[in-house]
């Protein structure tokens, strides 16, 4: 899984674009000649304790023109291994192509093992990537949920957050990443409805998953330390609010990957933190990937493949952590305090099934 940041990565760098030529001195990030600055892709081979896969993105870089709106022609994706076996990806989303691996695939994800992913583009370009190795290690984590109060931004006071944090050791000549997800489950309280004899039958249970946010990718970089492990290493923040009243479970991919693939998040995580302005730091020249134009060598574009050992975990969030919160729905208020009905100043009170990814099926692994 690519984080679930498709769309976020490309609105990312028509951004990072827009930051650049606002600067009072411009900043090269793409400062190659010989760079195709037209699409973008992203694409990881995962061994994974959750099921192997291959996923890669890839779309056109959206830099506010008409053409970089028209999505990129795409014949076929597909993974190679060293055998110079392939398998052609399926297309799963809007610019989004992937492969599970099963008993059946035609070749499996193995350690050590060296991978390759080529697009064809309908207009006739052969773009692949460099090989990439599955690394040798993968170390499963310990997570630690605990309150932390962090000071408001509103007003002087505290307010509460959960952070989740890791004990792992530290695999040798590998970097790790983290990303995190959550999904809660909500009750809707429809109007008028809400008031009569049919209310509780006429209310939804939603399950609700949040995509993982790019701020929440967390990096460590083993080459800055010489101890073999860290403890309490903070992996993911967020409001102890509302979201956790009915349930919530979190699902944390912790990923080993090489120091090339880290090199390249890096730059991704300091790009994020751009404001645009005078005072940024200079992100200096963006090492551009490992995919290339295979009828031009020499010619690249922006985006990586990498392949990762995955760890993957999926727990409930503790209520002995994190006890009562207040929950959303229905509101509390008058309805003068949001213009419309009561319960409905938030959409998702009245119907939560219009949240975005919400659904009405509970998981199977979803325990009450």
């Amino acid at each position: 899984m690519i984080f679930k940041l498709n769309y976020t990565k490309v609105l990312l760098l028509g951004l990072l674009f827009t930051i650049v030529y606002s600067c009072v001195d411009e900043v090269q990030l793409l400062q190659e000649d010989n760079l195709d600055d037209s699409f973008y892709v992203d694409g990881i081979v995962a061994l994974s304790n959750h099921g192997s896969y291959v996923e890669v993105f890839a779309n056109r870089i959206f830099n506010f023109s008409v053409e970089s709106r028209i999505p990129l022609k795409i014949n076929n994706i597909n993974i190679l291994n060293e055998e110079e076996k392939e398998i052609t990806l399926r297309k799963s989303g809007n610019s989004l192509f992937r492969h599970d691996f099963n008993d059946e695939s035609l070749f499996q994800i193995k350690v050590g093992e060296k991978y390759k992913i080529q697009l064809n583009l309908t207009s006739g370009e052969l773009w692949e990537s460099e090989w990439e190795s599955i690394p040798l290690t993968s170390i499963t984590p310990n997570i630690n949920q605990n309150i932390i109060h962090v000071e408001s931004q509103i007003n002087s006071n505290s307010v509460e957050n959960i952070e989740l944090s890791v004990d792992v050791d530290i695999p040798e000549n590998n970097g790790l990443l983290w990303d995190t997800e959550h999904v809660f489950k909500l009750t809707d309280s429809p109007w008028p409805v809400m008031q009569g004899p049919d209310y509780e039958a006429s209310r939804n249970v939603c399950y609700i998953r949040n995509k993982v946010n790019l701020n929440q990718i967390s990096l460590f970089d083993p080459r800055t330390t010489s101890q073999t492990s860290i403890d309490n290493f903070p992996i993911s923040t967020e409001p102890a609010n509302w979201q956790f009243n009915e349930g919530l479970y979190y699902e944390v991919r912790q990923r080993t990957l090489s120091y090339e693939a880290l090199d390249y998040w890096i730059i991704i995580k300091k790009l994020l933190t751009l404001g645009g302005n005078i005072f940024d730091e200079r992100p200096g020249g963006l090492s551009v990937g490992n995919i290339n134009n295979a009828t031009n060598p020499d010619q690249k574009i922006f985006g990586y493949f990498y392949a990762v050992q995955e760890e993957f975990l999926r727990f409930k969030a503790s209520s002995d952590i994190i006890g009562e919160r207040r929950p959303y729905c229905p509101w509390i208020g008058e309805k003068s305090d949001c213009g419309i009905a009561p319960g409905c100043c938030w959409a998702a009170c009245c119907d939560c099934r219009l949240e975005n990814n919400s659904s009405i099926d509970r998981p199977i692994w979803w325990v009450d």
